[in-house]
């Protein structure tokens, strides 16, 4: 009788340890001192332009380096995507930025180290980097 009480727990606890393994994964290559050589973006479906959020750009240009992810979800909130739930690496966001007179729609990306600091920052299409107000279309600063 107890081991029948005992077996949907233990059943939770697997289907629970298989699904945090799978979520521990990460688009891109991230190396330790969270760089890639080639950022991969997720897929948008067809209804992605209505998501993501319009930034606050000021907010937007206080992200740097070094941050830790508390840090950077109080300036432009949490992710888009969902990377995962363990040891995630990277963090994609959806912005609506005007450049032009034109609302864009613009891939952000930002790539973690191994002690959990943003260190790389990444634009698609690149030429969001401009319209948010960034100097280059890729950051990278360790």
């Amino acid at each position: 009788m107890k081991a029948r009480k005992r077996w949907p727990r233990v059943a939770v606890i697997a289907a629970l340890a298989y699904v945090a393994a799978g979520c521990t994964s990460t688009l891109s290559r991230v190396d330790d001192e969270g760089t890639t050589a080639q950022p991969v973006f997720p897929a948008l479906g067809p209804g992605s332009a209505g998501q993501g959020s319009w930034p606050n750009r000021e907010n937007l240009s206080k992200v740097r380096a070094g941050m830790d992810k508390r840090q950077l979800m109080d300036l432009i909130g949490p992710p888009h995507f969902r990377e995962g739930l363990i040891d995630v690496r990277e963090w994609d966001y959806l912005f609506h930025l005007e450049h032009a007179g034109q609302p864009q729609l613009c891939q952000y990306k930002i790539l973690f180290d191994r002690t959990m600091r943003a260190r790389s920052f990444h634009w698609l299409p690149q030429d969001c980097a401009h319209a948010a107000g960034s100097d280059s279309a890729s950051v990278v600063d360790k």
